[in-house]
C-alpha cells in the first residue's frame, strides 16, 4: 500500500476519472477523421460512443473497487465487473442506436473502440488493486481444503 486510505471510494473515484480522461483522450485523437468521414452528425455519434464507454465503465466500477475478500472472491469480482460493464455498454449502446438520434455506423464503432481503450486502461488499475489486495502468507484459507 501507499500510505493512504486504498477504500472504495478513492479506488472509484480513480476508476471515474481514469474513464473521463481516456473517453476525452480518444474523441480527441477521433475528432478530425470522424469529422472528415462522417461529418456532424457522425460526431455526435462518437460523443455518444465515448460516452456510452465511460458510462459502461462507471457501472464495472462499482464492483471492481470493492475491497478485501479471498483470492477467488477478487478473480470473481474482476470477472463480475467486465460482465457488468459489457452488459451496461451493449445496453446503452442499443438504445441510442435504436433512438434514432445518432448515425448508427459512427456509433457503434466509437463505442467499440472507447470501449476497448476504457476497458484496457481500467484493467492495468484493477489489477495493480488485485495484486495488492493479496493477504501475507499463511493468513489465507487454502481453498483445496475441504
Amino acid at each position: 500500500m501507499t500510505g493512504r486510505a486504498d477504500n472504495f471510494a478513492s479506488r472509484y473515484l480513480r476508476v471515474v476519472l481514469l474513464s473521463v480522461v481516456l473517453g476525452a483522450l480518444i474523441a480527441a485523437i477521433g475528432f478530425l477523421p470522424t469529422r472528415r468521414i462522417a461529418g456532424d452528425a457522425g460526431l455526435t455519434a462518437m460523443l455518444a460512443g465515448c460516452a456510452i464507454a465511460v458510462l459502461a465503465g462507471w457501472g464495472g466500477g462499482l464492483v471492481a473497487c470493492q475491497t478485501g475478500g479471498t483470492a477467488a472472491d477478487r478473480v470473481n469480482r474482476m470477472l463480475g465487473a467486465t460482465a457488468l460493464r459489457l452488459v451496461v455498454a451493449a445496453g446503452l449502446a442499443v438504445a441510442a442506436a435504436l433512438s434514432g438520434m445518432f448515425a448508427i455506423k459512427p456509433l457503434l464503432l466509437w463505442v467499440a473502440i472507447a470501449y476497448m481503450v476504457t476497458l484496457a486502461g481500467e484493467t492495468v488499475l484493477i489489477v495493480r488493486w488485485v495484486k495488492s489486495d493479496h493477504p501475507p502468507s499463511g493468513t489465507e484459507k487454502d481453498s483445496k481444503s475441504t
